[in-house]
C-alpha cells in the first residue's frame, strides 16, 4: 500500500506595500516620523543613521534624493552639528523648491509633490530658521 503524500503548501508573501524593502522608501517613512515628532527619539535617530548609510552604500547617487538630505539634517541636528544640519536642510529645501518649479513646467497633477507640498516646505523652512537661531546662540 503506497502512502499518498500531500504536496507542500506554498505560502505567498504578500507585502502591503510594493516599496517595502527599498531603503529609500524606509528612509522617507522614518524621516517623516522623526520630523513630525516633538522630541528626538535616540532609537529612531540610530535607525535613521543606519538607513542613510545603507542608502549611500547601495546608491552612489543618494545625494540627489530629497529624503536623504532631510535625514542627514535630522541626524546632524541630533548630534549637535548645527552647521552640517543647516547645510543639509538648505539642500533639501532647494531640491523641494526645484521640484515645485518642475511641477509648474511639467504638471503631473500633484503626483510628484505628494510628499513635498507647500505645507511640508514651510515646516522645513521653519526648522531651518530654528537652526539659524541655535547657531547664533
Amino acid at each position: 500500500m503506497a502512502l499518498h503524500r500531500r504536496p507542500p503548501r506554498f505560502r505567498l508573501r504578500i507585502r502591503s506595500n510594493p516599496f517595502s524593502g527599498n531603503p529609500f522608501y524606509e528612509l522617507k517613512q522614518l524621516e517623516t516620523k522623526v520630523f513630525a515628532a516633538r522630541r528626538l527619539n535616540k532609537a529612531r535617530i540610530e535607525r535613521l543613521r543606519a538607513l542613510a548609510k545603507r542608502c549611500r552604500r547601495g546608491n552612489p547617487e543618494a545625494e540627489e534624493s530629497i529624503c536623504y538630505h532631510g535625514a542627514l539634517a535630522i541626524i546632524h541636528e541630533a548630534d549637535g552639528s548645527i552647521e552640517k544640519a543647516i547645510k543639509h536642510r538648505e539642500k533639501e529645501i532647494a531640491k523641494i523648491r526645484r521640484l515645485h518649479e518642475l511641477e509648474l513646467l511639467y504638471p503631473t497633477g500633484g503626483y510628484s509633490l505628494q510628499n513635498f507640498r507647500k505645507k511640508d516646505l514651510k515646516n522645513r523652512e521653519r526648522r531651518l530658521k530654528a537652526l539659524y537661531a541655535r547657531r547664533r546662540n
